[in-house]
């Protein structure tokens, strides 16, 4: 769900900048910036985590390949 939330932050921001009342605003560039940012961190994070949990959930083979 954070994920969702901090790509539609990044899509919102971003299309805010296309708008003439926020054209060169450096506030709403850096809110665009952050939440980029926050959307590449925690999609890192996310990423950590299913290699985490596959490192330590996955299957052992045996000597007969199962």
């Amino acid at each position: 769900m954070m994920l969702l939330l901090l790509m539609t932050a990044t899509a919102v921001t971003g299309w805010m900048l296309t708008l003439e009342q926020f054209v060169g605003e450096d506030a709403a560039e850096d809110r665009h910036y952050w939440a980029f940012n926050l959307t590449l961190a925690w999609t890192a994070l996310h990423v950590l985590t299913h290699v985490v949990h596959w490192l330590k959930h996955r299957p052992v083979l045996g000597a007969d390949g199962t």
